[in-house]
């Protein structure tokens, strides 16, 4: 991610498939995350800088803008292609709460922790460039239960705090 402009797209996708690869298998088991999980709900996908032509793959999600946040987790590293912003997981049933997450790498480990998940949608911010397209989405989006599993810092409470302002018809929790 460019850090000073994330809006900046500095990178394309150059395939999109099931997660096959050896080396991000073996860094999700590493990491204790639940590989058939993350299957279930991440690609692997490879990119191309375009101001270098470098190459880069690892595990990835679309943006809700239509571009994708990919986490390499040899590396633990966050990369945006294409449009930046916030990743929408929805539920398969209807639902009337959302988990927020920070990070892609946030939301892998809940799923691979949590076996029998509550029916809940999933927003991951990816950035905290982008709170105020969660909270607008908030706006849009209205849910009854809120559930906010943001880091335990300054921001992070700032975050909660934003995202508690903005739906008061809603039940805000935050789960460290």
């Amino acid at each position: 991610m460019n850090v000073r402009n994330p809006e900046k797209e500095y990178a394309t996708v150059t395939r999109r498939e099931g997660i096959s690869s050896a080396n991000l298998i073996k860094a999700l088991t590493a990491r204790g995350l639940d590989v058939e999980a993350v299957k279930k709900v991440c690609s692997e996908v490879a990119y191309c800088k375009t101001s270098t032509g470098g190459t880069g793959y690892g595990i990835g999600y679309p943006t809700i803008r239509g571009g994708f946040v990919i986490w390499n987790p040899r590396i633990g590293r966050l990369n945006f292609v294409g449009p930046a912003g916030l990743s929408f997981v929805p539920d398969e049933f209807d639902c009337d709460t959302l988990h927020i997450f920070d990070q892609l790498a946030d939301y892998l480990l809940y799923i691979s922790k949590i076996k029998n998940r509550p029916h809940e949608d999933a927003l991951i911010i990816n950035s905290v460039f982008f709170i105020s397209h969660a909270t607008a989405f908030l706006v849009r989006n209205r849910y009854a239960k809120v559930i906010c599993s943001l880091k335990d810092t300054n921001v992070g409470k700032e975050e909660f705090m934003k995202i508690q302002a903005t739906v008061p018809h809603a039940t805000v929790a935050m789960v460290l």
